[in-house]
């Protein structure tokens, strides 16, 4: 089969992670079929006139033509090429340089020879990356650096202090390292300048109580808002009154003038939410978005797009995970002819009342599989983008139906009991990525064929 064994290589080239399989047919035919559809036939009307070969690059362009070629292999993989296009470091330096004295961000520019010192602070799971970033963009103009981060490090970075604090509860690391933040802020001069670099996980990595509040009171109601399904909005007005450096008060007495590189780990991207704004609202500091889900999409449609019609949806992930998983389930049923990839963004909340393995990724993912009852052919991704879903090991999951396949009878035990994870661990494809150092809320990836 010397004709079939060079299809396959072109392919398997041009779709790494196919699986193909030459079957002898006999009597002149040369058959292709896609997911058991047929596509080309040497003696059938399907895709080319009968009695030929397909011309040398054909297989691919139909395949391509189907607009549903992707296996959950695939889907993966493209998650996992995606984190890359929206790490902190690429994010920073596409949007920021420097040259002959003057820093640039976006479509604004500073001029940093009017000032003495240059001060890189801080906090936030993406902080690590951030400041590798600004400290090569800058080369040796940053005098100092002071960041505080979620997770253990041996990297080595010039006149750096890394301090790791406490997530997602606050504890007296989280005391230390804002008070450690706050001094150098109070300590700059008007001849000073700072770059601040914001990410998600900021509200507990630093905190300082304000009068009256105890450490332990903020601990406690964090952990209760934690298992309750209310929006970030919400969590962070009870958080900014119990804190005398949320909402804009960590840098009040700041002299100097500064920017803040925020990557948003929240919908809309509001200023007020990300972090609890330790920064904002201060006249003397101009907050930049560098990144946020919206970001993430826009990545997304453009990897995913190489190889399938892909739409973004912009309806955002944000409610309860069982009412997530019913509108994904009606929307799955109104598109079931579509052929297409559709991308969602967003956070579902988790009203977790025990302790089970998993995370609302996971959980999302469960429940639609409980959820879904359509007679067609779906693939869901859902993944968080800083590679920690709950208390789990994984960043998410897929699960994968097929037409006419059976549930599993014990999907709604794992449900109650929480253990979404050993679910997908033991039956489907947990997705394990480790911390990205990064955090732009989550991603939904839907395939219907």
């Amino acid at each position: 089969m010397p004709r079939a064994s060079r299809e396959e290589e072109e392919i398997k080239k041009a779709f790494s992670d196919a699986k193909v399989t030459l079957k002898p047919g006999g009597k002149g035919v040369f058959d292709i079929s896609l997911n058991g559809k047929l596509i080309f036939s040497k003696l059938q009307k399907v895709g080319a006139l009968v009695e030929r070969y397909p011309d040398p690059g054909e297989l691919v362009r139909l395949i391509k033509k189907e607009g549903f070629y992707i296996s959950p292999l695939r889907v993966e993989r493209a998650f996992l090429q995606l984190l890359k296009e929206v790490s902190p470091c690429k994010l920073l330096e596409t949007q920021c340089s420097y040259k002959d004295g003057i820093f640039r961000v976006k479509d604004s520019a500073f001029n940093l020879k009017r000032y003495k010192n240059v001060y890189l602070l801080g906090s936030g799971k993406a902080v690590l990356p951030m400041a590798e970033s600004i400290q090569s963009i800058l080369t040796n103009r940053v005098e100092e650096t002071l960041i505080i981060g979620a997770y253990r490090s041996s990297k080595k970075l010039k006149n750096t202090t890394y301090i790791q604090s406490s997530h997602p509860i606050p504890s007296q690391k989280s005391v230390k390292a804002a008070k450690l933040i706050k001094k150098k802020l109070d300590s700059m001069q008007d001849d000073d300048f700072f770059i601040y670099l914001l990410s998600g996980g900021t509200s507990s990595l630093l905190e300082i109580p304000k009068a009256g509040v105890s450490l332990e009171e903020i601990q406690a109601k964090t952990k209760e808002l934690l298992k309750t399904p209310i929006s970030i909005h919400n969590i962070n007005k009870i958080r900014k009154n119990l804190s005398s450096i949320k909402d804009g008060k960590l840098a009040k007495n700041c002299k100097a003038r500064g920017v803040a590189l925020v990557l948003s780990d929240v919908l809309g991207d509001n200023l007020e939410d990300i972090g609890s704004a330790p920064l904002y609202p201060n006249e003397k500091i101009e907050h930049f978005i560098m990144g946020s889900n919206r970001t993430v999409l826009q990545a997304a449609k453009k990897i995913l797009g190489k190889f399938y019609k892909t739409n973004i949806i912009d309806e955002p992930i944000k409610d309860e995970v069982k009412a997530e998983a019913k509108k994904l389930s009606d929307f799955a049923s109104k598109h079931r002819n579509s052929n297409r990839c559709f991308l969602f963004g967003g956070e579902a909340t988790v009203n977790m009342d025990k302790k089970g393995k998993g995370g609302r990724n996971q959980h999302l993912a469960l429940t639609f599989l409980d959820t879904f009852n359509h007679d067609f052919n779906i693939t869901l991704l859902c993944a968080a983008t800083d590679g920690i879903d709950g208390n789990s090991d994984y960043a998410g999951a897929i699960v994968n139906i097929n037409k006419g396949e059976k549930k599993s009878k014990d999907i709604q035990k794992y449900l109650k009991d929480f253990n979404s994870s050993l679910y997908h661990s033991s039956l489907f494809k947990p997705i394990k990525t480790d911390p990205t150092h990064n955090n732009l809320l989550d991603i939904v990836i839907m395939l219907i064929y």
